[in-house]
Formats: structure tokens, C-alpha cells, sequence
């Protein structure tokens, strides 16, 4: 909701309350990728999504996110 709203230094801050809280949440790993990636942190967006596919494994589209945060990472 907060990233909806532009606000996504707070929405990644609440994804990483969510996380401290109940570090076995693969979709809070999988939200926080999402909003570094938007932040233009492709690095640390693939470190979250990786984190959010050993939760679970079967996310495909956390994969597909991570592939996308890789390529980004490594783009010159």
C-alpha cells in the first residue's frame, strides 16, 4: 500500500519490520525485492528475491523478478 502511494522508503522499511518479525515470510522477501528494485537497488532486490526462493521454492515469479534484478545488476 505505501509503495502504491510513492512512498517506498517507508514500504521497504515496513517489509523489513515484516521480516524481523517473522523471518520465514517468503512473500515479505519477495515485496521487499520488489520495492528495492523499483528503488533502483537491483543488487540488493536479487538478494531478497533469492532469500524469498529458498522460502519457497515453486515462486515463479520471485524467479523471474530475480533473473530481471541480475541482468539489471550486471548491465554496464
Amino acid at each position: 500500500m505505501l509503495e502504491r502511494r510513492g512512498d517506498r522508503a517507508a514500504a521497504i522499511g515496513s517489509y523489513r519490520a515484516s521480516i524481523a518479525a517473522d523471518p520465514a515470510l517468503p512473500m515479505a522477501y519477495f515485496n521487499l525485492g520488489d520495492g528495492l528494485l523499483s528503488s533502483g537497488l537491483p543488487r540488493e532486490a536479487a538478494a531478497a528475491y533469492r532469500i524469498a526462493l529458498e522460502l519457497e521454492p515453486a515462486n515463479e515469479q520471485a524467479r523471474a523478478n530475480l533473473l530481471m534484478a541480475e541482468r539489471l545488476a550486471t548491465a554496464p
